[in-house]
């Protein structure tokens, strides 16, 4: 069946869940969410969401290089959108440390590195 709808066909499944998840934490009145991203930083749909009580970017690994770049210092840079102005940033021994903590001193926000636990 075919439709002229042009938002369905500039949606993507996540964006779809993201909206969807946002109508039910409404709904529901909950006072904390853990919002994992998609795509990464700069153009992820979660990027609407006011600013969070902290930023957490776990690994960079080489995917989603169509949007974000074909290196993991590229990556790296589009991730680190998600840190927000004065919000503190946690990141994983394996991202780019540098990279991050230019994006963190832009928006004067600390930077921790989160280790694996020993053995």
């Amino acid at each position: 069946m075919a439709h002229d709808n042009k938002l369905a066909d500039a949606l993507s499944f996540f964006d779809v869940a993201v909206l969807t998840s946002f109508l039910y934490f409404q709904d529901a009145q909950v006072d904390v969410v853990v919002m994992e991203v998609g795509i990464g930083g700069r153009l992820d749909p979660t990027t609407v969401i006011p600013p969070p009580s902290i930023a957490v970017i776990t690994s960079v690994a080489l995917e989603h290089t169509a949007y974000l770049g074909d290196t993991h210092e590229k990556i790296a840079w589009d991730k680190s959108h998600i840190i927000k102005e004065k919000v503190p940033a946690v990141i994983g021994p394996r991202v780019p440390e540098n990279i991050v903590r230019e994006r963190a001193a832009k928006m004067q926000s600390p930077v921790f590195i989160a280790q694996p636990p020993p053995g």
